[in-house]
């Protein structure tokens, strides 16, 4: 399909977001690496956002961080991916019951600059 969408001139993106279903062995073998926000008790957290309940990925954590990107270009490479569109994971939701890697105060605006250096292709 993705193949067909690039023969008619499209680019295909994916509409991403940084949470994994609790019940799943993602979950299990991310929560091993301590890729995932926990609680204040040090397990991870599972938290409440639109779409039901599930983990998210810490991204203060260097090697979460690579880990997504790294499944994000091999996702690419297999499917011909063109981008992605990252939504939700929004700071609001997560802060009230949640600890990260690296510790961060908030603020009310956010820049670009302000998240990981991500190393995507340029989309033309």
């Amino acid at each position: 399909m993705t193949d067909e969408l690039h023969r008619l001139g499209f680019k295909v993106m994916l509409w991403i977001s940084p949470f994994v279903s609790a019940d799943s062995p993602e979950f299990r073998d991310l929560a091993d690496k301590g890729f995932l926000l926990k609680n204040k008790n040090g397990t991870p957290a599972v938290v409440n956002w639109w779409n039901g309940y599930s983990a998210c990925y810490d991204m203060t954590n260097p090697a979460a961080v690579e880990s997504l990107k790294q499944t994000l270009n091999e996702c690419m490479g297999k499917y011909g991916i063109d981008g992605f569109k990252f939504d939700a994971g929004d700071i609001a939701i997560l802060l009230t019951e949640s600890t990260t890697t690296t510790t961060r105060t908030p603020t009310k605006t956010f820049s670009p600059n302000d998240g990981p250096n991500w190393d995507f292709p340029t989309l033309q």
